[in-house]
């Protein structure tokens, strides 16, 4: 089920718009929401590094506003890899996923408002051998996410994301396996170590009040509340439940049309661990900021600054490091396609890991329209991290991790399209039960998936 903060988020998600009595579109520019620019000049907007908005997936011939979308995606997939723990080494097994689909999407030049929700079901072919184990592994997995981007009065302008998953198989489900995209903020888009096939839940809530008090200023803040479950404690040896929360403020200043300058400061608390074992890590950031709107398409920023991480473990002293971090991002949104990017160096905890790490992350997610009828997508993550602080009796002591997709699609008509894509993660953890035996993972599919979309009206 969905937690209650996700419960909450998402209604309020859905019914903002329609209390407020219009419609809705994205305060920030295109390559955060999808929606034209804005040519208020006396309006600022509020760069995805403060508002923690997604950049758009899609082209923006291929943004529909105003319109509540159902189907269904039928998928069959091959994996090389579906039972890690097979003494003689990966097993490969064929799946058939089925996911029905419900979106909402309703804008204005005000406002955006986003749902969607999708329920499924994976089933995997038992190999020969391997039937009661792999078919084990058959589940029922959803997620849902909604967003709110825009203003509530001619000043104030609020932001809110809330993303859920609850999942057997990261290759349906987690980023960049999926359509999730790439943020300006601190938050690295992925969990640094993955168990695919261990049942999970995470959930990830974000949102952002910004107070334009001048032509030119503007100071916000906001809060973020995150989750991260392992129903079941044997798919996941050495990894561990974790739950966060934090705050933020920033101030920023238009220098110029497009140009922002600014000074964000973000507060994180991430508490991990099992019965045994339990570590509290507590981040502080200052992140100085430059941001540009080039146009309606194209957008950077870019921040640089100190962390303070404190990390305590239970009957052990307290221990604190300060690092640098860096924060580069950009985004671009045409008519044929998108792209989005980010580097990332910070310090981060969780999911699944305890203690606090510096991490290292490149991202990179983009889609092309070849024709009117074939598009094309792209999406890599990559991270490294090391511990911040040495933790006593946690035998991991950092890795890398790559996740890449490639994907082709193409469309007949109004409600039928069909996907062929591949899929590649590779990891390397030192002490991490569950990854290290056979720590790679291929996959290639083929889905199709039937759409019915009904306009929602002016």
């Amino acid at each position: 089920m969905l937690s209650k903060v996700s419960f909450i988020l998402v209604c309020l998600t859905a019914a903002i718009p329609a209390v407020l009595g219009v419609p809705a579109r994205a305060q920030v520019e295109a390559p955060a929401s999808g929606g034209p620019a804005a040519e208020d000049d006396a309006r600022m907007l509020t760069p995805s590094l403060l508002s923690g908005s997604p950049y758009s997936a899609i082209a923006r011939a291929n943004v529909r506003q105003n319109v509540f979308t159902s189907g269904v995606t039928v998928t069959g997939g091959w994996v090389d890899n579906v039972y890690a723990d097979s003494p003689t080494g990966p097993v490969a097994d064929e799946t058939v996923s089925i996911f029905p689909n419900f979106s909402y999407l309703r804008a204005t030049p005000r406002e955006e408002g986003t749902f969607n929700y999708s329920p499924g079901f994976t089933y995997y072919v038992p190999t020969s051998g391997l039937n009661s184990v792999v078919s084990g592994l058959n589940s029922f997995n959803q997620s849902a996410a909604g967003s709110f981007d825009g203003r509530l009065t001619q000043h104030v302008s609020l932001d809110m994301q809330d993303d859920f998953i609850r999942t057997s198989n990261i290759f349906d489900s987690s980023y960049p396996f999926s359509t999730g995209s790439i943020t300006g903020s601190t938050q690295t888009p992925t969990p640094a170590a993955i168990v695919p096939f261990a049942e999970q839940t995470r959930n990830f809530s974000n949102g952002v009040v910004s107070y334009q008090f001048a032509r030119n200023a503007m100071v916000g803040g906001g809060a973020t509340v995150s989750e991260s479950r392992f129903p079941n404690p044997s798919q996941v040896a050495g990894l561990y439940n974790s739950t966060a929360e934090g705050g933020s403020a920033f101030y920023s200043r238009r220098f110029s049309r497009r140009q922002y300058l600014g000074v964000r400061y973000e507060y994180d608390r991430i508490v991990g661990g099992n019965t045994t074992t339990q570590v509290e890590s507590q981040t502080q950031i200052v992140l100085p900021f430059y941001s540009v709107f080039f146009g309606r398409s194209f957008s950077m920023s870019a921040a640089g600054g100190a962390t303070h991480t404190t990390v305590s473990q239970s009957q052990q002293p307290t221990n604190a490091a300060w690092t640098g971090s860096t924060v580069l991002s950009f985004a671009w949104q045409g008519e044929k396609g998108s792209v989005s990017s980010s580097f990332l160096r910070t310090v981060n905890s969780g999911p699944g890991l305890i203690g606090a790490f510096n991490s290292v992350s490149a991202n990179l997610n983009g889609g092309w329209k070849l024709t009117r009828t074939w598009n094309a997508a792209l999406s890599f993550t990559y991270q490294n991290i090391e511990p911040a602080v040495p933790l006593i009796a946690v035998v991991y002591q950092g890795g890398n991790s790559l996740m890449a997709q490639a994907v082709i699609g193409h469309n007949w008509g109004e409600h039928f399209s069909a996907q062929a894509g591949y899929q590649r993660l590779h990891q390397q953890f030192i002490g991490i039960t569950s990854i290290n035996t056979n720590p790679d993972a291929d996959r290639v599919f083929v889905s199709l998936t039937y759409n019915y979309q009904k306009p929602l009206g002016k």
